[in-house]
């Protein structure tokens, strides 16, 4: 779950503000793509900390501008007013924090691939097989930067990006392809 609220300005400017964020989440026993089905995990964020964060073009909070609202418990007033005002957000500093985090995830594959052709014992330099885990590392950090690249590319073309790939559509099929093929291998296309 994701919320904004809004600390009164009184206790904003007081001599201890409260923490502007809260958040609680689940480390996997089986690590970075492990299950966690059944935990609820949260975060929440003072709406100064999140605007900012929008002007700074961060996805996550980006996202939250633009997820379809049907799938909210509530939305404020104020949330509702920053909501139709989010396209002024899609700016050249997003699209850099997108490229950013797909740049970020696809280093995390080029770790994962590099530790087991380090832990290569066979002389061959073909590496070894990737542990059920690591794949699933794997398959996760691809996701997550496939999911972020069709979003840039939506924002490039002046559109508002698509949180939730609508079931179906190929871009959807194609990540969801990537998230739960095992092994990691051949064409996904």
């Amino acid at each position: 779950y994701a919320a904004v609220y809004i600390t009164s300005v009184p206790l904003l400017l007081s001599y201890s503000p409260p923490p502007g964020f809260y958040s609680a989440s689940v480390v996997s026993p089986l690590g970075f793509a492990g299950n966690k089905f059944g935990e609820v995990e949260y975060s929440a964020k003072e709406i100064g900390m999140f605007v900012i964060e929008c002007c700074k073009g961060n996805p996550r909070n980006i996202e939250l501008l633009f997820f379809d609202s049907n799938h909210a418990e509530y939305l404020s007033p104020e949330f509702k007013q920053l909501r139709s005002i989010r396209s002024l957000f899609l700016t050249g500093r997003c699209c850099s924090q997108y490229y950013g985090f797909i740049s970020e995830r696809l280093l995390g594959v080029e770790k994962y691939l590099n530790d087991a052709k380090d832990k290569d014992n066979s002389g061959d330099g073909e590496g070894r097989r990737l542990s059920y885990s690591s794949e699933a590392a794997i398959a996760k950090l691809f996701y997550h930067a496939f999911h972020k690249l069709y979003q840039i590319q939506q924002i490039v073309q002046y559109q508002d990006p698509d949180v939730r790939l609508e079931d179906g559509s190929p871009e959807r099929d194609f990540i969801m392809k990537i998230r739960t093929t095992r092994p990691l291998n051949g064409d996904l296309s």
